[in-house]
């Protein structure tokens, strides 16, 4: 990792959601440094997705502040942010048929850096994502898993020319088309994202992969934050039980030394409970 100790590229404090009377989110605080990679959890419900838009200006908050690159969030010219903050969210529809070069250019708009340079941006983007062969291809009639790999390869290349700066990468659920192959690699991609001076604040449903990403954890609970720390000191047993109401015990991998969750006997509880196989 590159995390540079000290420094803060994305700060929020205090931050508090009301939509029409009811507290989406309330006293959220944490900070992200840049080159490091935060993993934002909890179940369904709990808030990850809207405090994305209240990072990203979409969401109006009622409380709080959000601060990018020490500055107020709402003292950003939106331009300005798009060249640094990008943001990949759950969904992202689009029915026109653009090619997936078409897909991924469209991001390159926030800048001024001529044809010529956004092109070679977009072409090694597709390469560093190995999705050459879904440039000239349809959009539309692309899997679920390819259309994820453009936009991945879209929210990359609105940032990937900023290297003199810390940027951040939001990614809301961006393993949910993938499959064991791509999630891999997703893996991969964040480590070498940091490498790059590019913070990452990622959503993730799966607690495995979280801890495999991430150098710290956030924790949502009903719209409140439960826990924020460092991965391994977060994730416990417990926190499990209280957040998300399963039993899980931690496993360690012999040959790498991490560690990963399972939830044993699931399957002979349900057997046991009338269903067959």
């Amino acid at each position: 990792m590159n995390i540079q100790v000290g420094k803060k590229i994305l700060d929020a404090r205090s931050v508090g959601v009301n939509v029409e009377g009811v507290d989406l989110l309330a006293d959220i605080s944490l900070d992200i440094q840049p080159g490091e990679i935060v993993a934002l959890v909890g179940p369904n419900g709990s808030g990850k997705s809207t405090f994305l838009r209240a990072v990203t200006g979409e969401q109006k908050t009622c409380s709080g502040e959000i601060s990018f690159n020490y500055k107020d969030l709402s003292g950003w010219n939106r331009r300005d942010l798009a060249r640094n903050l990008a943001v990949l969210p759950q969904q992202s529809v689009l029915n026109f048929p653009f090619t997936g070069r078409e897909v991924v250019s469209l991001a390159r708009t926030p800048h001024d850096t001529g044809n010529q340079i956004d092109t070679e941006i977009v072409d090694q983007v597709l390469d560093y994502l190995d999705a050459n062969y879904l440039a000239d291809r349809l959009y539309p009639r692309l899997s679920g898993g390819e259309q994820q790999r453009i936009q991945l390869a879209r929210v990359l290349a609105q940032i990937w020319d900023k290297a003199d700066q810390p940027r951040l990468l939001l990614l809301d659920e961006p393993s949910s088309y993938f499959d064991l192959a791509h999630q891999q690699m997703l893996i991969e991609l964040v480590h070498q994202l940091a490498q790059r001076n590019i913070a990452v604040l990622i959503v993730l449903h799966d607690i495995n992969m979280a801890m495999a990403c991430s150098d710290r954890i956030a924790v949502l609970s009903c719209g409140r934050l439960k826990a924020f720390g460092k991965t391994d000191e977060v994730i416990t047993p417990e926190l499990l039980k209280s957040v998300f109401s399963v039993e899980a015990r931690f496993v360690i991998d012999p040959e790498t030394g991490e560690r990963f969750m399972t939830m044993p006997g699931s399957s002979r509880r349900s057997l046991a409970a009338g269903e067959t196989e």
